[in-house]
C-alpha cells in the first residue's frame, strides 16, 4: 500500500484515503484540470503518473459526445471492464479516478459518493477563503 501526496492539500488526501480504505480499490487519485496528481493511492504495478491524465481525457471525450446529444456535462462515469471497474467523478475542475475489482459491493459506491462530498466541501472552503482574500485585496 502506498499513499503519495504531491502537495499539502489535506482535502484531496482525505478523499483518496477514505476511498482507498475499501479493499477492492487498487488505485484512487484526485487530479487537477491538467491531469497532474494532487493525491493518490495505489496497490500493485500501476504508475499513478501515467494514470492521472486519463481522468481528464475521459471527461473531455465524453463532453464532446454528450454535447452532440445536448445532454450536459458528465459528473460521474462508471466503466465496467472485464476484470476491473473504473469510476471517474468530477467536482468543479477536479477529477477523481478510482480503479477497483469488478465485483466491488455497494459500499464502494457509497465511499466514492462520500469521497466526492469531502472533495466538494474542501474545494468550496478553499475557494471561498481565496475569493474572500481577493475581494479584500481589491477593496483595499
Amino acid at each position: 500500500n502506498q499513499v503519495t501526496v504531491t502537495s499539502d492539500l489535506n482535502g484531496f488526501e482525505r478523499t483518496v484515503r477514505y476511498i482507498a480504505e475499501h479493499g477492492s480499490v487498487s488505485y484512487a487519485s484526485v487530479v487537477d484540470p491538467e491531469g497532474l496528481l494532487l493525491a493518490n493511492f495505489h496497490r500493485g504495478k500501476l504508475d499513478p503518473e501515467d494514470m492521472a491524465p486519463l481522468a481528464v481525457l475521459f471527461f473531455e471525450w465524453n463532453r464532446a459526445v454528450l454535447a452532440k446529444g445536448k445532454l450536459g456535462e458528465a459528473e460521474k462515469i462508471d466503466i465496467t471492464l472485464r476484470e476491473k471497474r473504473l469510476i471517474l467523478g468530477r467536482v468543479g475542475d477536479w477529477c477523481l479516478m478510482v480503479l477497483s475489482e469488478r465485483q466491488a459491493d455497494d459500499l464502494l459506491n457509497i465511499r466514492i459518493n462520500q469521497g466526492m462530498d469531502i472533495l466538494r466541501k474542501y474545494t468550496a472552503e478553499k475557494y471561498a477563503s481565496s475569493q474572500q482574500t481577493q475581494v479584500e485585496k481589491s477593496y483595499v
